[in-house]
């Protein structure tokens, strides 16, 4: 049982360091030689997510030629900060004290949120996910009619 369950966490980071590597290849264009990816463990799999869901939408997604996902401390109260919006790159730090005390769901809607600014440039309150409060109690319901709004955003917009 212990080889099993060695062999599963083995594959799923191999899994998770070739969705990194994806990205990383995708997150230079052609003029862009500068290329690094920062991501911290515990932010990968939402980033993976938003690729994910972004990419079955049709919708191609551009990260610049610097990737760096991380926690930082950040003021009291703020939960996140997209440093890249307008700048393509895609630099967000996330509140790693607040980080802990959120739900998946409330982790789900941030990090979307975040990169949402800093890949598609979207100012706050253009869709229902890019509201700067974050709503008080979140289901996975919500969060998914969220990103499906912001999806239909992205492709009205283009």
């Amino acid at each position: 049982m212990y080889r099993l369950l060695l062999g599963l966490a083995i594959w799923a980071m191999i899994g998770l360091i070739t969705d990194i590597n994806r990205i990383s290849k995708r997150s230079s264009g052609v003029d862009m030689t500068i290329r690094t990816v920062e991501v911290s463990r515990e932010l990968q799999p939402y980033l993976m997510e938003f690729d994910r869901v972004m990419n079955d939408a049709g919708i191609d997604v551009k990260y610049g030629s610097l990737v760096v996902i991380k926690f930082v401390p950040l003021r009291t109260g703020l939960l996140g900060v997209a440093w890249g919006m307008n700048h393509d790159v895609t630099i967000i730090h996330i509140n790693p004290v607040l980080w802990a005390t959120m739900s998946h769901q409330d982790k789900r809607m941030v990090m979307f949120h975040e990169l949402a600014h800093d890949v598609f440039n979207l100012k706050h309150w253009s869709t229902l996910l890019m509201n700067p409060v974050k709503p008080q109690l979140l289901d996975k319901s919500f969060v998914d009619n969220a990103i499906k709004l912001l999806i239909k955003h992205i492709k009205d917009v283009r």
